[in-house]
């Protein structure tokens, strides 16, 4: 029996030893040790040093406190607050290391006036030093009201692969769209974001006939929004 007591001591003492070791090593663990990801590992507006810059000075971690003690929600609900992100998910590792996967937000038009894109949301997103999207411009004076009808345009245009290819400019005049392809000289007149089926089968037989048009006359503006028609001005 005594020798049973003893075995059992010795148990007792080498698995509080191991959790006190274990404590010792989490607790030494710095909270700014991040294993960071993007989605699709393509990161366009920020990079790791930005994320860690971002988390140990805005969220005043403490260096010595343990990773298991922070509040992963808050890190993610913190994150998604920034303008370039779309989703983060912050998880703990065995290791005690914090795993952070970012998807940021993709443009699809840019605001020359204000310097700043839009996603397919209509959220903003500021430019970025890293990198420069490719994407078609809205060229004169923007307004917050104008959002939605400029995205769904701009949807409108890349849900086609022909429009999607020549799509390079939008702005607004007497409140009627204009847009402009790459490939071709005239403007176009778009009108309000109506009868978009018409409009678009329109638009698409003009530029197939100006592209195989042996006269070489160009209109200076071509325009879609009277129903029904398509009217070139020369």
């Amino acid at each position: 029996m005594n020798k049973e007591k003893i075995i059992l001591f010795f148990v007792i003492i080498a698995v509080s030893s191991l959790v006190i070791f274990s404590n010792i090593i989490n607790s030494s663990r710095n909270n700014n040790e991040f294993i960071i990801s993007f989605n699709n590992n393509e990161s366009r507006f920020l990079n790791d040093s930005l994320v860690n810059k971002l988390l140990i000075q805005n969220m005043q971690l403490d260096k010595n406190r343990s990773n298991l003690t922070l509040d992963l929600k808050e890190i993610e609900d913190f994150l998604e607050i920034q303008p370039e992100i779309l989703n983060a998910e912050v998880f703990l590792l065995p290791n005690g290391n914090l795993k952070i996967e970012i998807f940021e937000r993709k443009p699809i038009i840019r605001i020359q006036e204000r310097g700043l894109y839009l996603d397919k949301n209509g959220e903003k997103i500021p430019l970025s030093n890293n990198y420069v999207y490719k994407v078609p411009i809205f060229s004169n004076s923007f307004k917050n009201k104008n959002i939605d009808e400029i995205i769904y345009l701009t949807k409108i245009m890349s849900s086609d692969s022909f429009f999607k290819n020549e799509f390079s400019e939008m702005w607004i005049e007497d409140n009627k769209f204009y847009i402009r392809f790459r490939n071709f000289d005239f403007n176009i007149l778009w009108g309000t974001n109506t009868k978009i089926n018409n409009k678009s089968k329109n638009l698409l037989a003009f530029c197939a006939y100006s592209q195989f048009d042996t006269l070489n006359i160009s209109p200076k503006k071509i325009d879609l929004s009277i129903e029904n028609q398509i009217v070139a001005v020369y």
